[in-house]
């Protein structure tokens, strides 16, 4: 059984099923609670989205007891402003080491429930609870294989709009940034 799909906006998706039934998410919420913060980039030029994708997030974040952080300016120059998320999600493991797992979402996110929780993306729709990174797949083209990183499904190309990322993680982190 495969971690899900996802897309922007958000639809949730398995391989084995067309559409996610929430009513059974929600019934099977995991017992375990993390300490979890979520990311977002919304550099100016990107206001008029971000304004939307940033009250979503808030109130999820909110109902979960989440904590929200959105960066307003990327954080190196070096990369485009895509790559320059991960330099977001490496700046918040170093300076909050006492948090569980990050998540990061890209500022034109649509929720479309605000019951699914994180805990319960890792622990009932993974095919490997226990990876360092769980990274969702748009439909495309190509295999994708990444040791530690649980994917939606295979034969599809990673989609970095919504990623978790356990606090352990820094390793695969710093890896990606110097290859981009």
């Amino acid at each position: 059984f495969l971690m899900i799909t996802l897309f922007a906006p958000i639809t949730f998706r398995i391989r084995t099923q067309n559409v996610l039934d929430i009513n059974s998410i929600i019934k099977n919420q995991p017992q375990v609670k993390y300490n979890i913060m979520v990311l977002m980039l919304c550099t100016s030029n990107y206001d008029h989205i971000c304004s939307l994708g940033a009250n979503y997030v808030y109130k999820w974040c909110q109902l979960h007891n989440y904590h929200f952080k959105m960066y307003r300016q990327k954080l190196n120059d070096q990369l485009h402003v895509n790559f320059s998320k991960f330099e977001m999600v490496k700046k918040a493991m170093i300076d909050h080491p006492d948090m569980d797992y990050f998540v990061l979402v890209d500022a034109d996110i649509v929720f479309t429930t605000y019951d699914l929780s994180v805990e319960t993306l890792i622990h009932n729709y993974s095919d490997s609870p226990d990876a360092k990174v769980f990274a969702p797949l748009d439909m495309g083209i190509g295999n994708i294989f990444i040791p530690y990183i649980s994917f939606g499904c295979y034969g599809t190309s990673l989609n970095v709009g919504f990623m978790i990322w356990r606090h352990d993680s820094l390793d695969i982190l710093e890896k990606y940034l110097q290859v981009t």
